[in-house]
């Protein structure tokens, strides 16, 4: 782990003649390429690790956590394929886990998941099975499951990604047809409780009442374009008709 403060002269000190520069340079070149992959899950370079890693990318950069990339790259490089379709989900899980909890913050994900990287990179890990196995700091089923209760999402564009993986994991490949897909333009994201104070028709809501409870999950439902229009502030007992 290296602040960026300190690179430059990390870097001075690491590479001490001009044949390491070069070799330096090119491993650059060719990472670059990588690490500009992982900011964007379209890019060509996520079709031969199927449909699962283009959507855990896709929903790291969704989270905007950049703390794993280190990770990521490692993985890239010294995985083979079938485990770097494994790892990735199982950082999406994680990421995920440490977003709702907040139980290291932004410098201890980046301090664990740059030991991780180094382990890789050592060959200390090899495969996903060790790297999980390494790794002690994921909150638990428990911690977890306390936090998401209590979570309040400020991100609509996150809200959508729980209720669809919800949806996505209460019918599995079953029912695939009726997963709802995550285009705004088709499906809207509805705050059964309305965002703003509502006027009439929700009982003894107070405006602190309201302010707690407006933007959790529980609150919110995944809802075609149309009907999200014509429910609008409704009350309740009309809203549960659609």
């Amino acid at each position: 782990l290296v602040r960026d403060k300190d690179l430059y002269s990390t870097i001075k000190k690491t590479i001490g003649d001009p044949a390491k520069a070069v070799a330096f340079a090119d491993t650059l070149a060719k990472n670059a390429k990588t690490y500009c992959a992982l900011l964007n899950a379209d890019q060509e370079f996520w079709k031969q690790y199927g449909f699962n890693t283009y959507k855990s990318i896709r929903a790291l950069n969704i989270l905007a956590h950049t703390q794993p990339r280190p990770l990521l790259l490692a993985i890239l490089a010294n995985f083979a394929s079938a485990e770097i379709t494994k790892a990735i989900k199982v950082i999406e899980s994680w990421s995920f886990r440490f977003s709702i909890t907040n139980r290291l913050g932004g410098e201890g994900m980046e301090r664990e998941y740059s030991k991780l990287a180094k382990e890789i990179h050592e060959g200390t890990i090899k495969n996903t099975k060790q790297l999980v196995a390494t790794m002690k700091l994921v909150p638990s089923n428990a911690d977890f499951k306390d936090a998401f209760q209590k979570y309040a999402l400020k991100k609509s564009v996150l809200a959508r990604y729980i209720l669809i993986e919800l949806e996505r994991a209460k019918n599995g490949n079953q029912k695939l047809d009726y997963i709802p897909n995550d285009n705004p333009e088709d499906v809207n994201l509805e705050h059964v409780l309305p965002q703003t104070f509502p006027k009439a028709g929700w009982g003894s809501f107070d405006e602190e009442t309201h302010a707690a409870y407006a933007s959790r999950l529980g609150n919110l439902t995944i809802m075609n374009s149309d009907d999200n229009v014509a429910a609008d502030q409704a009350a309740f007992a009309d809203k549960k008709q659609f």
